[in-house]
């Protein structure tokens, strides 16, 4: 008689045909989660999705967030988008479960819409086809499926590109995400370009990564140990990200201080998941002026607002 220590100890060990053999007819969810994940082992990602399929109730049951990514990373793998919109359509219909697996949900279309567009560029590009993507994509997220297949290497070759596509795109997104791969890439050369009204000209080698910032990972730090819920911490750094993502180049520590900062997304995430909070004693234990946090708080809400969404 098999224990599900001896399935994960042989998965661990890779002999996934013994894990499919001494699992074979079990219908609970984690000799079946066990059973896709042999499958994969042995490159079978069409076996492993056809018991994710007929056996999605009892997974979904047992553990719903890693019913859903199961099943969406294996559609992913198979390309099978056509199906993943039909699953994502049925997984939405079910009654609700927790705020994590609706957060999963609902970036589910963006995901979808993605991993198809990553698919297509998949295909041998021509130099001629990148370039003309890069100046005149159909959409943000044909630009940005281009841009995320960029290595180092692909970014310091297209840089003229690169650095036209900063000077003409209407994309803030696409701006942001191209002026970071030459940040990365540490291009030596003046980069000029235009953001939120504001002109920039800067030297992406002499330029740090918004989280390469000392501050930045002080921030996060801080909201980590302030927030003992992993969906509040998530929803805190998610907001952080964008934040940054918003006005960067320019750096959120110009602007505020570490403290003020870390105040209002520890607020805003409460807000967000609509958790009991006292805010009161929160800004007194951290000696804050709530004035001051709240104006803070209004202006990091209205950047947030108005940033540029990529539409499903």
């Amino acid at each position: 008689m098999f224990t599900m220590d001896n399935l994960v100890t042989l998965l661990d060990r890779k002999e996934y045909q013994l894990v499919l053999d001494l699992s074979e007819g079990s219908k609970d969810s984690s000799s079946l989660f066990c059973r896709v994940s042999a499958y994969l082992g042995l490159g079978k990602p069409k076996e492993a999705m056809e018991i994710v399929e007929k056996n999605k109730e009892i997974l979904w049951q047992d553990s719903p967030l890693k019913c859903l990514k199961a099943n969406f990373e294996l559609r992913f793998l198979l390309e099978e988008f056509d199906e993943a919109y039909e699953d994502e359509k049925y997984f939405s219909s079910l009654p609700y479960v927790s705020q994590e697996v609706e957060e999963y949900l609902r970036s589910l279309p963006q995901r979808i819409r993605y991993n198809e567009r990553q698919s297509s560029l998949k295909k041998n590009y021509s130099e001629e086809d990148v370039r003309e993507t890069l100046l005149h994509p159909k959409d943000t997220y044909e630009a940005m499926s281009l841009l995320s297949s960029f290595n180092d290497a692909k970014t310091i070759f297209y840089a003229d590109s690169l650095l036209e596509m900063l000077k003409t795109s209407t994309s803030n997104i696409v701006k942001t995400y191209g002026f970071m791969l030459l940040v990365k890439a540490n291009y030596p050369l003046e980069v000029s370009f235009e953001k939120n009204g504001e002109s920039f000209h800067m030297i992406p080698c002499k330029t740090l990564l918004p989280f390469e910032e000392e501050k930045a990972k002080t921030l996060v730090s801080m909201l980590q140990k302030e927030m003992k819920d992993p969906s509040l911490f998530h929803i805190a750094t998610t907001l952080l990200n964008n934040y940054m993502f918003e006005l960067y180049p320019l750096s959120i520590f110009d602007k505020y201080s570490l403290e003020n900062l870390f105040a209002c997304f520890v607020i805003l995430s409460h807000e967000y998941l609509q958790s009991a909070f006292d805010e009161e004693t929160f800004l007194k234990d951290n000696f804050l002026q709530k004035e001051k946090v709240e104006l803070v708080k209004e202006d990091i809400s209205s950047v947030l607002k108005k940033a540029e969404q990529m539409k499903v």
